[in-house]
């Protein structure tokens, strides 16, 4: 006789460990490119939202209140649409537009010189060329708070 599959939701717990700060189920098991838990051809989060709580109708995305994506826990999972998805993140100050206020420092391979920069409200600001990258870091930081 043949071994009978594991049920879906035995092969999720499996593959899950509770995080007991924050309540998240932190997934074990793969990721895709983008860093999200992934199970099969899908990720774990769709999976754990239709075993745990039911269908996906077509059209809506599985979103994260903890906005942890190797989060499986039901509990931290609902449905929206991809502009929901948009509006949540640009909420929570996620996404290419809503980086935090920062300095930030790279080597140019070419002068070997340290490019400093500072990202503000989606944009980023050049500061200049330093020999070092504590220089370029404190320049950014100066450019950043004067601004």
């Amino acid at each position: 006789m043949p071994p009978t599959a594991k049920p879906i939701k035995e092969r999720l717990e499996a593959k899950c460990m509770p995080e007991p700060n924050t309540g998240c189920w932190i997934w074990l098991g793969s990721a895709n490119s983008e860093g999200r838990a992934q199970m099969g051809s899908r990720t774990a989060a769709r999976v754990s939202y239709a075993a745990y709580k039911g269908p996906i109708p077509e059209g809506l995305s599985v979103l994260h209140r903890c906005d942890e994506p190797i989060c499986v826990n039901p509990d931290h999972l609902f449905l929206g649409t991809h502009t929901d998805n948009m509006r949540d993140m640009s909420r929570k100050g996620r996404g290419r537009w809503n980086v935090p206020s920062r300095p930030c420092a790279y080597q140019d391979k070419r002068t070997r010189r340290w490019r400093a920069y500072y990202y503000a409200n989606g944009r980023q600001t050049h500061v200049g060329n330093f020999p070092s990258r504590d220089e370029a870091l404190a320049a950014g930081a100066a450019a950043l708070a004067a601004r």
